[in-house]
Order: C-alpha cells, then structure tokens, then sequence
C-alpha cells in the first residue's frame, strides 16, 4: 500500500510469537532491549546473551523477523520510541461500542469522540513552560538528571561539531554534530530530541536543549495540530432540519434483493431498473457471513482483556515432563519419574 514507506512490525506481537516459540523470560527481556538499541555494538551484545541461553533463539528470530523491520538501529525511517501498535490498538478499543451500530451513527459516535479528544487537547498544554510539550520537557531533564548528561568532557572540532568523551564506564568517546542534530549514538536521530551528550555539549555553550528539538514536539506545532474544529456535516447546509439528509435514494423497486424466474415481471423489473438509474446506484446486496463476529483483534487482545479483569486463565503443566507450557500430547521431553 505505501511502498516508500518503512514497514515496522509491533514488538508486542513478536514478542508473543517468540515467546511461545522460546518460553524463557530473559530471552523476552533481551529481545527488548535489542530492539531499543541504538548502535549495532549494543544490537549484537544483546543476541549474543540471547545465545548464552538458547542457541537456536537468535536464528529463529533472524529467519522469521528481519531486523530492518524491529530493531531502532537498523529501522530505515524515525518510530520515535514507538516499538508497538498501542496507537491502533487502543483507537479499535475506543470505537468498540460504535462498530455495532449503523453506518451513520457509527460515524457520528466517532465524530463525537474525536471532539472530545480535541477538547481535552485544546487545553492539556496551556500551563506548560518552555518551547516544547510537557513530555520532552520531562524527557530532557531525565538526560540531565539520571543519564549523567552533566558528566562528560566535550572539545569542539568546528562551531557544530564536538567530540564527547564519557568520564565513566564504558568510556566511550562519541561525535556530536549540532547542525544536523546527530550523534553518533543514534539517540538523537531516533528520538527527536538531543542525547545526554548532545545535552552535555548543549548545556556548556549555555544554551536551551528545547531549542535542538524536532519542530513537532514544540507548544507552537502541537496547538497548531489541535486547533481545528469538527463541526456538523450540516453546518453548512441550507437544510436547516434537526435530521440528517438520506445519503442514498430510497429504493423504488419492490423486487430489489428478490430472484424471480416468472416471464410476467420481466417489463416491471426493466421498468424499476430504469427508474434505479435515474435515482442513482442502491447499495449492493450482501449476506451476512455465519458465526458470531469477533470484537478482539488478535488472540493477545484477549489474554490482555482477561488480565485486566483479573480473569487470569490456569498455567498449563505436562504430567509427564512437569514443566509449564505445554501437554503430554505435544511433550517432547523425557518423563520425570514418581
């Protein structure tokens, strides 16, 4: 559908397809942390633990994820810190109760909550002091304050680019570039906003951090993101009716939806097809499929669903081999004895 545009798979979804594949939660911990990696070196550290574990954990996972579609470090377009689905996720939540109406109010209810969410907006950044949203703000103090953003030694090698020397372990020297808005941690590009040692440099020429922000994360962009309105699709019209207007011509055809076989109705039908014509298209027929339609999305949505309510479903245990996960039928590990 948009092939110029990155496809990124949601880490939550993975995680669950390798987590049933390898059981073990420090593979699933890993596999995290290889995902918000931002340099190859910390990429390959992390499978390498996941080898320690299970050898065959990292090919699998190679084989059935490419990392150009997961992993920050080698993601080809920006997720900014959004490893997961969440966002689609939680607007099919929203609009649960809205999908089992009819197509006009399932419009409306979601016109209502979309103006909703514009009037909460309108005012959830009017205290915020500074030039970006309360968010990054607080992202930016966090470099400061907890990742040692005030702990390096910094040379400058132009006006724009310094060095950047870690004065703790692992000591590592980085490359920052001001004017371009990069480190060579890729912290910077991935996140939008300056790194803890483009913070260090920053904060040395004694100037704002805010200010080497992605120009979406500032109070201007955001209230400009929120400041149109969501009027009634009438409030334009010259129909000044408390009623919608009937987006399809009633049918005129009696017949409509029904085969018949008698030579008798042949001139009605071809008659009322005609005056179909004129009046516009009906929509088509349709048969409604058999079964009860689903509300979860996915089989993870549901196991979510069941947390949330404290309906946690009961840890399967082979009998055989006494280990969780899985059933003797399907065991393929030696019995443990009485």
């Amino acid at each position: 559908m948009f092939p110029n545009s990155p496809h990124g798979y949601c880490m939550r979804h993975l995680q669950d397809n390798f987590h049933n594949k390898f059981p073990h939660k420090d593979l699933v911990k890993l596999l995290w942390t290889a995902a918000r990696a931002t340099t190859s070196e910390a990429f390959n550290e992390s499978l390498a633990e996941m080898t320690k574990i299970n050898t065959k954990a990292v090919p699998w996972l190679l084989e059935h994820a490419h990392p150009h579609h997961w992993a920050t470090v080698f993601f080809e377009g920006k997720r900014y810190g959004h490893l997961t689905s969440n966002i689609a996720e939680a607007l099919n939540s929203a609009i649960l109760p809205a999908r089992e109406l009819p197509i006009i109010p399932l419009f409306e209810t979601i016109r209502h909550q979309l103006m909703d969410w514009f009037t909460e907006h309108h005012q959830s950044e009017a205290n915020t002091q500074g030039i970006v949203v309360k968010y990054i703000t607080q992202q930016i103090q966090e470099q400061l304050n907890h990742h040692d953003g005030r702990r390096y030694r910094w040379f400058e090698n132009t006006p724009v680019c310094y060095e950047v020397q870690s004065s703790m372990p692992p000591y590592r020297d980085y490359r920052v570039d001001l004017a371009l808005h990069t480190c060579t941690c890729q912290a910077w590009q991935s996140q939008g906003y300056p790194c803890s040692h483009a913070c260090a440099v920053i904060i040395g020429r004694k100037e704002n951090p805010q200010e080497y922000t992605e120009s979406f994360f500032t109070l201007n962009k955001y209230k400009r993101t929120w400041e149109a309105t969501i009027m009634h699709p009438q409030s334009h019209s010259d129909n000044h009716s408390n009623e919608f207007v009937n987006p399809l011509p009633p049918s005129h055809n009696p017949h409509h939806g029904i085969d018949t076989d008698s030579d008798s109705n042949d001139n009605e039908l071809s008659s009322d097809s005609e005056s179909e014509c004129e009046a516009g298209p009906l929509p088509p027929r349709v048969r409604r499929q058999p079964g009860r339609p689903r509300k979860e999305r996915t089989d993870a949505e549901k196991e979510r669903r069941k947390k949330r309510r404290g309906n946690v479903g009961r840890i399967q245990k082979c009998t055989l081999c006494r280990m969780p996960g899985h059933s003797k039928r399907t065991c393929t590990q030696p019995p443990v004895g009485n």
